[in-house]
């Protein structure tokens, strides 16, 4: 119901019926049950369509405890985040977008820059051969390749925002450029989120070029259309909302 919910846009009632799926599936199977960080990860999506982002920030840091605990040892590999130890696991990656995302909405830029960072060291932990999911022949989908390297470069986009918004134009120039190569060399020269991420590229290059010249961070930032995308828990889509584009993947 709460999926259904989501579909309608109906993000309040969304809010509510995870709140009770969450109490009754704790109730049932325990706080560390896989199917209470499902319920939390829908909680905290419906909370970031409504602004609602301290609530949002706070479901998917639980939902990332849960799934951590779940998820130990399934990888072999690990990535450091917040003085813990993370198993390096698509769900995990989703869920650091998420809170990456919430924290850049309320503007802890330097937290949102370690989360994101920490993002994509995972992404580069995960082969391109690892599966994101399954077909229903449980055989790996050959498109997981391509959408591993999209959401690559969708951290790497969410990387040259928050670095410009830091003005550290070196930086956010460095993780665009390499965001649109791998876009490129998944979507061709001519799709529209190329464009976007190169029209963004045009503007860091001319505020280097301007960089004796003030101009605040605020300002700078403008330039720059929208907002940090996340997971759409019920679409199982990534929005490139902050590249102006409408352009979406699935389960990256």
């Amino acid at each position: 119901l709460g999926a259904v919910c989501m579909k309608c846009r109906r993000y309040g009632d969304v809010i509510k019926l995870c709140d009770g799926a969450c109490r009754l599936r704790v109730s049932l199977f325990g706080p560390e049950a896989p199917g209470v960080a499902s319920c939390l990860c829908m909680q905290g999506v419906a909370c970031l369509e409504l602004r609602r982002y301290p609530l949002a920030l706070a479901s998917f840091k639980e939902a990332l405890r849960i799934r951590a605990t779940e998820l130990s040892g399934t990888s072999g590999k690990e990535v450091e985040y917040n003085g813990a130890s993370l198993p390096a696991h698509p769900l995990v990656v989703r869920l650091l977008n998420n809170i990456g995302c919430s924290l850049f909405e309320l503007d802890e830029l330097e937290s949102a820059k370690e989360t994101f960072v920490a993002t994509l060291q995972m992404q580069r932990e995960l082969k391109l051969t690892d599966p994101l999911r399954y077909n229903s022949s449980f055989e790996v989908d050959p498109k997981d390749a391509h959408q591993r390297l999209l959401g690559v470069a969708l951290t790497l986009g969410n990387l040259g925002t928050i670095y410009l918004r830091l003005n550290e134009l070196d930086l956010s120039l460095a993780n665009y450029e390499e965001a649109v190569l791998l876009q490129e060399s998944v979507l061709g020269e001519h799709h529209e989120v190329v464009t976007d991420t190169r029209r963004n590229i045009d503007a860091v290059k001319a505020e280097q070029a301007n960089a004796n010249t003030f101009v605040s961070s605020s300002t700078r930032a403008n330039k720059f259309t929208g907002v940090l995308p996340y997971v759409s828990y019920h679409e199982g889509k990534r929005l490139y909302s902050n590249l102006a584009s409408a352009f979406s993947c699935k389960d990256l």
